[in-house]
């Protein structure tokens, strides 16, 4: 990680070519952890972290997180592409099953909310949700 990396704290205001790199604990070894990771910018644009979802026509799955005593580090940067300016929500959803790109991106932008992605992918998931601020 660079020596300059640092936790994005809520509502902070993030440059739109910030590289983003996620980082997990999962001391949970009962079973299986899936990630999708994605911003939804002030356009109500989807902006996928992880897994990576570069070409349409692809649905990639969730990533599994293993488990471990700490706080480890996803295996790549992200940098998002040309996010819109102004305020952002960045999602997490957590999984027992993995799921896919297509399970939140057949969602209106309406449904992209924790309480709304709870109704659509079921109880079991945890949906967490975090407000950031892209600058020009």
């Amino acid at each position: 990680m660079e020596p300059d990396a640092r936790r994005l704290e809520r509502n902070t205001p993030v440059p739109r070519d910030t590289p983003l790199l996620g980082v997990y604990r999962n001391t949970d070894t009962t079973g299986a952890v899936y990630l999708l990771a994605f911003v939804v910018d002030a356009g109500n644009t989807v902006h996928w972290l992880y897994p990576g979802y570069i070409e349409a026509g692809q649905d990639p799955a969730s990533i599994l997180l293993p488990p471990g005593p700490g706080d480890t580090p996803l295996p790549e940067t992200v940098v998002l592409d040309a996010p819109a300016p102004g305020p952002a929500r960045l999602l997490t959803v957590f999984s027992r099953e993995p799921l896919h790109v297509s399970d939140i991106e057949s969602l209106p932008s309406e449904q992209l909310s924790t309480d709304a992605l709870r109704t659509q992918l079921g109880a079991a998931i945890q949906v967490r949700e975090w407000p950031i601020r892209f600058t020009p």
